[in-house]
């Protein structure tokens, strides 16, 4: 019960399927993003969070462990 930081990046270990947002709404919609840089940046430290996520699973399989989860589906889009 407790959030902490990149938690989001293990959604793809709840669901059999991940689905944009975008690809949810219809074909007219516009979207805004008021601070792209911010949205890059963070974009970027999710992938980081998750790519350190999946480097601490390999970790634990090389002493015994299971194998890690494919976190493939917490990737993000580009902006464009």
């Amino acid at each position: 019960g407790i959030a902490v930081d990149g938690m989001e990046s293990l959604a793809p270990v709840l669901v059999d399927e991940m689905e944009l947002l975008v690809d949810l709404m219809p074909v007219d919609t516009h979207v805004l993003v008021l601070d792209p840089e911010r949205a890059r940046r963070r974009a970027h430290d999710l992938v980081a969070t998750s790519e350190e996520f999946l480097g601490a699973s390999w970790a634990a399989a090389a002493s015994g462990g299971t194998a890690p989860i494919d976190l493939g589906a917490a990737s993000y889009r580009s902006l464009s």
